[in-house]
């Protein structure tokens, strides 16, 4: 158990140092080219909306939650959230309709998560959520929540199971001496 436990801390303590690094460089007004109300123009990421069309180019990192609607082999590196060093290829929302009319089971995602890194590739993207409300955000909030309480939420589960283990052993312990 406690190996378990020693290398979760170490997982999740690397997954949230690259989390606050991709944070600060973000944070220093990284500029994106926002197309809104038919205009492009070039805008920091703290004034991303809800409904902006973004480019999408080689090397940036997502400030924003997005649907893809037009690419060219977008691939995303998204191991800052999930912690897979896999590029996860991206297709535009449309071409995943197509391959579903088509009978395809296997669909590529449309979705581009903030705080993921633009590896290959370029298109736009719909802006569905950001700040708090976009997946980035929800993990910094249960980072924060988790350091409030000194407690990552593996340490948490873990001693929710440790308990059930307990009281697994102590009914085992009374059926055995009856």
């Amino acid at each position: 158990e406690i190996v378990v436990v020693l290398v979760g801390s170490i997982t999740n303590y690397q997954k949230e140092t690259k989390f606050h690094e991709l944070n600060e460089v973000q944070n220093e007004g990284t500029k994106y080219n926002i197309i809104r109300n038919g205009v492009t123009k070039e805008y920091i990421s703290d004034d991303i909306l809800v409904g902006d069309l973004i480019m999408i180019n080689y090397g940036d990192i997502m400030a924003a939650d997005l649907l893809l609607v037009e690419g060219n082999g977008i691939k995303m590196d998204e191991s800052a959230l999930t912690g897979e060093s896999d590029a996860m290829k991206k297709e535009p929302y449309h071409k995943g309709i197509e391959l579903q009319d088509r009978g395809e089971t296997k669909l590529p995602s449309p979705l581009i998560l903030s705080g993921t890194n633009c590896i290959e590739g370029s298109g736009k993207g719909i802006v569905l959520a950001v700040g708090e409300h976009s997946q980035k955000g929800i993990i910094r909030r249960t980072v924060d929540n988790a350091q409030e309480n000194n407690r990552t939420p593996l340490e948490e589960k873990l001693d929710k199971i440790a308990g059930m283990i307990g009281y697994f052993g102590l009914g085992a312990g009374i059926v055995t001496l009856r």
